[in-house]
């Protein structure tokens, strides 16, 4: 018991406790773009990760695409790229 304990407590430290809505998810994503001087297109993908969100702009479509990655536990934007394909 007291291992499995420790488990989770190691594990409940990845996570956020509070849980960003997918509006601050699409703000964060679109304020890096811009700060890139990256194209914001709809329609926008969210895939929801174990430890991430990735944000995705003209989802569905191949080129030209924004990649953003936000942490769940911090919340903050820890990878981006602009794919030219």
């Amino acid at each position: 018991m007291h291992q499995q304990h420790l488990f989770c407590q190691n594990i409940d430290m990845l996570f956020r406790k509070d849980e960003i809505n997918r509006d601050r998810l699409l703000s964060l994503a679109r304020e890096k773009c811009e700060s890139e001087d990256w194209p914001w297109e709809e329609p926008v993908g969210i895939r929801n990760g174990l430890l991430s969100w990735t944000v995705i702009t003209i989802s569905g479509t191949r080129g030209f695409n924004v990649r953003i990655v936000i942490s769940k536990r911090s919340g903050e934007v820890i990878k981006w790229s602009f794919i030219h394909r």
